[in-house]
């Protein structure tokens, strides 16, 4: 029997112990924020079980449906106005593969 005869909640089953392993989504909240308040932005576990993704279509269809429906991905954006009138604002965006930095300055 190959993999792909097994019953569909079987082979999601082994995609979520594949994909998901170590991740712990009850460590974040009902909307995904971090439940220890704390500035430190988590970490997403270690991707490298993504390669399963390119095994063939019909694994990377159903892994990754398994994948973007239960991974949480962490990400913060903070915003700081430098005056009242809301004329200069910096905006900070970070998640865990990246940090960007905008500025909005009037005139």
């Amino acid at each position: 029997m190959s993999f792909l005869e097994l019953p569909r909640e079987l082979r999601d089953e082994i995609y979520q112990l594949v994909l998901l392993h170590g991740f712990n989504p009850r460590r974040y909240g009902q909307r995904g924020h971090e439940r220890t308040r704390g500035r430190r932005l988590s970490s997403p576990p270690n991707f490298s079980s993504l390669s399963i993704l390119r095994l063939n279509k019909q694994i990377h269809d159903e892994a990754s449906w398994v994948f973007y429906t239960q991974m949480v991905f962490p990400i913060r954006i903070v915003a700081k106005w430098s005056d009242r009138e809301f004329d200069n604002c910096d905006v900070e965006y970070t998640a865990p593969w990246e940090v960007i930095h905008y500025q909005y300055r009037k005139g």
